[in-house]
């Protein structure tokens, strides 16, 4: 298994912080998310990079 991120997991990314998504599918390397403030909207493409993992999120 290639993605450290499972579907459903709630994440943030390193471009807006303070903006929670929710992976909603992993392809190809690249993870593709909604905001979870906001549903509806199209969904964001981001590379594994561009994430902050939640887990030094808690601990910092």
């Amino acid at each position: 298994m290639e993605n450290i991120y499972m579907e459903g997991t709630i994440i943030t990314a390193k471009v807006a912080p303070m903006d929670e998504l929710v992976i909603v599918r992993y392809y190809k390397r690249i993870y593709y998310c909604k905001l979870v403030s906001d549903p509806g909207q199209k969904l964001l493409a981001y590379f594994e990079r561009e994430l902050i993992n939640p887990l030094k999120q808690i601990l910092s």
